[in-house]
């Protein structure tokens, strides 16, 4: 029973698994006033302790036991710049992974452990996904530093609904299950449905991160999967330093432009505000003749 417990336990702590935790460790008298809020806090310290600790620990390994083959060399354009990556595309769409050990292990590292190369590697790898293009040049290569690596057998529950959201997943390979609970008002039983499959390529919990709020329901592996991840405090630094620093870009290239150049700052300030960046690709269309527009373009580069 134990080992099916542990199986089933979410990857992000609750309450009621820090309650447990306390009373498996014999609180001592001293310590019955440390409740609540404050020892889920120190649960959780714990916990980010551990998983750091097992993350350096299985990287190691991994390094020690790499034997594979060199990649393929892949390609991608991305903004103009074609960039070279150790993953293979075709393999990742197909549900199979193609990243080596040593990749793994340096995603597996804590990120103020990696060296400038290895950095460089994994934002690779982020410009390379198209699951992150909807997010700035500036975003993927400021996520390119922070993502893990993090991998769960079958049967494994990954977030918890109602739980406290800690992490931002993307699907490297395998698949989950999501699943919402809901409770009958006159028998108050609970139960559960699974209202989407999710595979490589797709991703999870971001919304909960964005907007601060609890999972809006759980989410189990159904057969072993890989993931690459981000913590929530890194996540919502990247996203808050992003608004800052293309806030300032805009605001910058607008004072620049002669149709502005008498414009008071204050003026120029709320133009930036109103402003968003957009990337586009080699070939890609903007607009189409003919077609109905409201939105004034401004090449920046």
């Amino acid at each position: 029973m134990a080992a099916g417990a542990a199986a089933a336990a979410s990857d992000e702590p609750s309450a009621a698994a820090a309650a447990a935790a306390g009373a498996a460790a014999g609180a001592s008298p001293r310590s019955v006033p440390l409740r609540g809020a404050r020892a889920l806090s120190a649960f959780r310290r714990v916990v980010r302790l551990v998983l750091i600790t097992q993350r350096q620990t299985a990287g190691l390994a991994l390094i020690a036991q790499d034997k594979l083959q060199p990649l393929t060399n892949m390609t991608r354009n991305v903004g103009g710049q074609t960039y070279r990556i150790a993953f293979n595309l075709d393999a990742f769409k197909s549900g199979q992974t193609t990243l080596s050990k040593k990749f793994r292990a340096t995603l597996m590292r804590e990120p103020e452990h990696r060296t400038p190369q290895e950095v460089a590697n994994v934002t690779k790898l982020v410009l390379s996904l198209p699951c992150f293009d909807k997010y700035s040049s500036y975003v993927k290569r400021e996520l390119g530093k922070i993502l893990h690596y993090r991998a769960f057998g079958a049967g494994r529950v990954v977030i918890r609904q109602n739980d406290p959201a800690l992490w931002f997943y993307f699907i490297v390979s395998g698949s989950v299950n999501v699943m919402v609970g809901t409770r009958d008002s006159k028998t108050g039983e609970e139960r559960s449905r699974t209202v989407a499959t999710l595979s490589p390529g797709n991703s999870f919990g971001e919304l909960a991160l964005m907007k601060a709020i609890r999972r809006q329901a759980t989410v189990v592996c159904a057969e072993p999967t890989e993931f690459l991840c981000v913590e929530r405090h890194d996540f919502q630094h990247v996203l808050s330093e992003s608004t800052s620093h293309e806030m300032a870009e805009r605001l910058n290239f607008l004072a620049k432009n002669p149709l502005f150049l008498n414009w008071p700052l204050s003026h120029l300030q709320s133009l930036s505000e109103t402003c968003t960046n957009k990337e586009y690709t080699n070939g890609q269309i903007i607009v189409r003749e003919g077609a109905p527009s409201d939105v004034i373009y401004f090449v920046r580069q």
